[in-house]
């Protein structure tokens, strides 16, 4: 796999004379929606060909005004190209005037697999394969446009191997914006590392670019195969930018399928390489690295064969499957093979095994897979997310909220679709403020799926609202991927569902408003509280980066729990003064304010309080605390 020169024979096309089709105004689809979520905007693109529009990837833009959205659209030469589309967050309209199209060198298959954006919001980057110098292989094509207009600033092409749409790549940038980092599975050059691909494992290459002009800053070779397939090697960089790290499956001839995991400098040296390995077959599906940057988190499921359950030994691994629902590799036929969640954590600096925790849905020999991990943004708690088997309702999404220190288990919240069959959840993500924990995948019914998201408080892991997505034609509905804003109340879905020629999929992002949790605090008040009483009760909303209090409109202000009321301005007459301060010593303003005890609401058998309100830019927030009480007959 080497880096070669871009001859005119062998450099795409990035095309923007074609005007989108915008389709969500005509052909909605449709949107059941639980509790404190609502759609703002649907977004549907059907490409010339109106046949098969995939999406692959979306991410924000710094300042979330802009969504980015990537993915795969047959084009006028009867292949697929990339195709790149940016939409304004707040109304869904396109801000391009054209979508991106990149067709290659030679007009056939190219497939985008994810899309990044600068720290500085300047410059989108797209990966994926393209077939190159022949028609019969793919190479690695990165592609760098404005993020402004859509117009295209460089393409770098990377040699792959043999054609064949296994081999797929991924993308990071590092926090300064000055290099991204790309892996990729295929053939090696380098030095005496040349291995061609063989079943679903093949070599895994590493390169880093220059995201000004897209030039090669270094390429290493790992001679150990790692799995490919649609859950191929992942990437991750530190918050700092010093550590890039690589996780995916790789095959022992003993163990069978393991993870490993892998730790370079920004340079490309090698640090530390660990693996897990359990009692069978271990594949890794997702990573991600703690907030400040001392712990990587990996993910996926481990699983052991009916000889080794009765046996209590490891399972031996040699015949490849390919699920039919998951597209995974998988080994040995499923009747004979059990899963369970397993996720690892790893020391960043040395590589050194933290902890593990498996969970078993509770059928014991079920069928739990984990396809996606988020770590808090404050620390402190790991997400993991799947689909676990149930007994009664097929699978359903089952999601962990782990202690990030020792692995202990906060709490697991299981969904069981509309239609109790088969749902999955495909990832999950954190709100910048570390309140809430958003999951989306989709939900599989009689005819199709639709894909469903749903929103968890991320402390207490009690369930806040659902949306599910049925596309126009009540076909099958794919969820991709999904971004949070930077203020934490919008929630963007992407993915594809068939189109109105129900001849193909068409792109499809969806945005919706929903409920912020803020950090309450009512203890600065005298505990515990009479509710009879006349005695003013500070109440403060804690600020965050991503949360400033001082855009709270304090007249909206809404504090009680049955028919909240105002919250009042005037305590027997006296004028309360709302009080902006850093309360708690982070360096953020915090916001507090008073009501009279006995205009909270409160009973008896009460424990918690409620303060909701909204935003200058219409964020509507809640937050909660307990409070003890006292004084009642």
């Amino acid at each position: 796999m080497r880096k070669l020169p871009l001859p005119a024979l062998c450099v795409g096309l990035v095309l923007i004379g074609t005007a989108p089709t915008l389709l969500a105004e005509d052909w909605p689809g449709t949107h059941d929606l639980e509790g404190p979520v609502s759609l703002m905007w649907e977004a549907r693109f059907n490409g010339e060909m109106s046949m098969f529009d995939r999406v692959t990837s979306l991410a924000l833009s710094p300042d979330g005004g802009t969504i980015f959205v990537t993915g795969e659209s047959y084009g006028p030469g009867w292949n697929f190209d990339y195709l790149t589309v940016a939409y304004d967050a707040a109304t869904g309209e396109p801000k391009w005037t054209n979508p991106a199209r990149y067709d290659g060198p030679w007009s056939d298959s190219d497939y985008a697999t994810q899309l990044v954006v600068s720290p500085d919001g300047k410059t989108v980057f797209v990966t994926g394969t393209s077939i190159g110098y022949s028609a019969a292989d793919y190479d690695y094509v990165t592609l760098a446009y404005d993020a402004e207009t859509g117009a295209p600033i460089w393409e770098s092409r990377l040699h792959g191997y043999e054609r064949s749409q296994l081999w797929t790549s991924r993308l990071v940038i590092d926090p300064a914006g000055e290099k991204l980092f790309l892996t990729a599975t295929a053939v090696c050059s380098v030095g005496e590392c040349v291995m061609p691909p063989s079943a679903f494992r093949c070599p895994q290459a590493l390169v880093a670019y220059d995201t000004s002009n897209g030039s090669e800053a270094w390429f290493e070779c790992r001679e150990e195969p790692m799995q490919a397939g649609e859950f191929p090697a992942k990437l991750a960089v530190s918050p700092d930018g010093t550590r890039v790290f690589l996780a995916g499956t790789r095959h022992d001839p003993v163990t069978g399928d393991d993870y490993l995991t892998v730790a370079y400098d920004a340079d490309g040296v090698e640090k530390w390489t660990s693996s897990f390995a359990k009692r069978g077959p271990d594949c890794l599906r997702a990573m991600t690295v703690s907030a400040d940057g001392t712990q990587v988190f990996v993910t996926g499921m481990t699983g052991r064969t009916r000889a080794s359950l009765a046996a209590g030994r490891r399972g031996v691994v040699s015949v490849q499957r390919r699920d039919s629902m998951t597209r995974s590799a998988t080994s040995i036929d499923d009747s004979e093979l059990w899963f369970n969640y397993a996720t690892v954590a790893y020391d960043a600096a040395s590589g050194d095994e933290q902890w593990i925790a498996v969970y078993d849905g509770g059928l014991g020999r079920g069928d739990d897979r984990a396809h996606g991990i988020a770590a808090s943004p404050a620390g402190g708690l790991v997400f993991v997310t799947g689909r676990s088997e149930s007994l009664d309702s097929g699978h359903d999404y089952a999601t962990i909220a782990y202690d990030a220190a020792d692995g202990t288990q906060r709490w697991v919240q299981r969904f069981d679709g509309p239609d109790s069959d088969y749902d999955s959840a495909r990832g999950v993500m954190v709100s910048p403020n570390g309140r809430s924990v958003f999951v989306a995948g989709e939900c599989w019914g009689e005819r199709a799926a639709d894909w469903t998201a749903v929103g968890y408080n991320a402390l207490t892991g009690e369930q806040r609202w659902v949306a599910c997505y049925d596309g126009p034609l009540s076909h099958t509905d794919f969820c991709r991927a999904m971004a949070v804003s930077p203020d934490n109340g919008h929630f963007y879905v992407g993915g594809h569902s068939v189109g109105i020629s129900a001849t193909g999929y068409d792109f499809t992002t969806n945005a919706y408003s929903v409920l912020v949790l803020v950090d309450l605090d009512v203890t600065l008040g005298p505990p515990p509280i009479n509710p009879r009483s006349n005695q003013p009760v500070p109440i403060v909303i804690f600020g965050s980066e991503s949360f400033p209090v001082s855009e709270i409109a304090v007249p909206t202000l809404r504090i009680g729990r049955a028919g909240p009321v105002p919250l009042y301005q005037l305590i027997d007459g006296v004028p309360v003064q709302n009080q902006l301060a850093d309360i708690n010593g982070d360096g953020i303003l915090d916001l507090q304010v008073s009501i009279r005890a006995r205009d909270l609401g409160l009973g008896c058998d009460d424990t918690s309080l409620t303060l909701s309100g909204v935003t200058n830019s219409d964020v509507q927030f809640e937050g909660s605390d307990e409070v003890k009480v006292h004084g009642c007959p």
